[in-house]
């Protein structure tokens, strides 16, 4: 099963199902000198190709340099977040840094991973466990995606902005807030142009790259026996 990483407000707004749509830049591929090129049908993007420094698309054995979305359809994800490993009389706990709860663990000490995490606890100077190598038996919220498209970062709607976690500011509803910063802005868009240049780097939203957009839900945790 693949992970997904939110910072803080984000990862806690997902958990309460108000975000339920995220951007991810679309990779380009190692060796694409040409960049990435949009293939479009009724104003909408239906394959992104990589280019070669010759511009062309075509692969040595012929076939399209195809470039993929990490997540499809249908795709179960857990959310990463920084945790730590605990211990009382032989039971062991994953505990959440967000809101400090805890779950317990079905297995004991002699666990392969179980016994790795705790080794490498010991060497963290905060005491808690980096989120991005968070294994998924130590997860505890999940969504599963349930579509995915490209378009330009700037065609984001006001719409999509709410969806991405951007809401009305409680003291002016005419106002917005993104949750990353203590800011008002007078758009969504400007709300979601000044959390996405927080979060991939400040001209991010000048750039306007090509990105995945997927849109989600938050789902009870999978039986991973079926």
């Amino acid at each position: 099963m693949k992970g997904i990483c939110f910072i803080p407000p984000l990862h806690g707004k997902t958990v309460k199902k108000i975000k339920i749509q995220t951007r991810r830049i679309v990779a380009c591929p190692p060796n694409a000198y040409g960049g990435l090129q949009a293939h479009l049908k009724d104003g909408k993007v239906i394959r992104i190709v990589a280019l070669d420094e010759n511009e062309r698309s075509e692969k040595k054995d012929g076939s399209e340099w195809l470039v993929k979305p990490k997540y499809k359809v249908g795709d179960i994800l857990y959310l990463k977040e920084p945790y730590k490993i605990t211990h009382s009389h032989n039971i062991w706990y994953v505990n959440y840094k967000f809101d400090e709860q805890k779950i317990e663990l079905p297995f004991s000490w002699g666990h392969k991973g179980l016994e790795k995490l705790c080794i490498q606890q010991e060497k963290s100077k905060s005491g808690w466990l980096n989120k991005l190598f968070m294994p998924a038996w130590c997860a505890r919220h999940y969504i599963k995606i349930i579509a995915v498209r490209a378009e330009r970062l700037q065609d984001i709607s006001n719409e999509d902005c709410f969806k991405e976690g951007i809401a009305p500011a409680i003291s002016n509803n005419e106002l917005f807030v993104n949750g990353f910063d203590y800011l008002l802005f007078l758009t969504p868009r400007e709300a979601y142009k000044a959390l996405i240049n927080s979060i991939d780097g400040k001209d991010t939203w000048d750039n306007n790259p090509w990105v995945w957009v997927y849109d989600y839900e938050l789902i009870d945790k999978p039986n991973q026996n079926k």
